[in-house]
């Protein structure tokens, strides 16, 4: 991914396309007539480098006003504005939602994965075997008694499944982790890891995916 994050245009990849926030406002989407949902991560959090954060409700980075410019010059017209009410996501959809003029609304199913205990702890101090039962059981271990992936999947997809419109264009501000549920094809870890920028915009095909049958399978814990 980080090479694409250069360029100045859209790149397709498995039914979605996405640019960086540096890019111009070239507009090319797969599917354009039928968009449904605009992903955009939040800028940077005011957080050290190698600290575990997900629902830390973190502020923003000093850098803020214009890291928010480069996002709002990244995308395209919006319809509809939906944020993650944590702070480093709300602040950001408050700036884009005076720039538009439209009102923008909260989805907690938005929030970034919780990490329970080890929220706001070094990824290099939390203890080796926690690690080791997370990865040998990724979707399913909660070694931190927060959140397992498989119930963040399930959070997140119900939420787009509900925001995704064809007649629509949803933006929203969210987290990576959110952002990685959308793009997974598979339920391995390797599926997971999509390349996500601080204020990278990711847009969506309405049809990217079969959300309907996806969200039932996830509700009868078939998947």
């Amino acid at each position: 991914y980080a090479p694409f994050l250069r360029e100045k245009t859209w790149r397709l990849h498995g039914g979605y396309a996405w640019r960086s926030a540096t890019s111009k406002r070239a507009w090319i989407l797969y599917g354009a007539d039928r968009m449904g949902l605009i992903l955009l991560r939040h800028t940077k959090p005011d957080v050290q480098h190698g600290i575990c954060y997900g629902q830390l409700d973190l502020d923003v980075a000093a850098t803020f006003d214009a890291e928010a410019d480069k996002a709002f010059a990244a995308l395209p017209r919006v319809d509809r504005i939906v944020t993650s009410p944590l702070k480093r996501c709300h602040k950001l959809a408050e700036v884009i939602s005076d720039r538009n003029q439209r009102p923008f609304e909260q989805d907690a199913r938005l929030m970034e994965m919780d990490f329970g205990t080890w929220e706001g702890v070094a990824w290099d101090d939390i203890p080796r075997p926690e690690i080791d039962e997370w990865g040998e059981n990724f979707l399913h271990a909660r070694p931190h008694g927060g959140e397992n992936v498989m119930q963040l999947r399930t959070r997140a997809m119900q939420a787009m499944s509900e925001w995704n419109d064809p007649a629509t264009q949803t933006l929203i501000v969210t987290h990576a982790g959110i952002i990685r549920i959308a793009l997974a094809k598979g339920d391995d870890s390797g599926h997971f890891n999509a390349k996500v920028e601080f204020g990278q915009v990711t847009a969506l095909d309405y049809e990217w995916i079969d959300l309907g049958s996806l969200v039932s399978r996830l509700s009868s814990g078939e998947l």
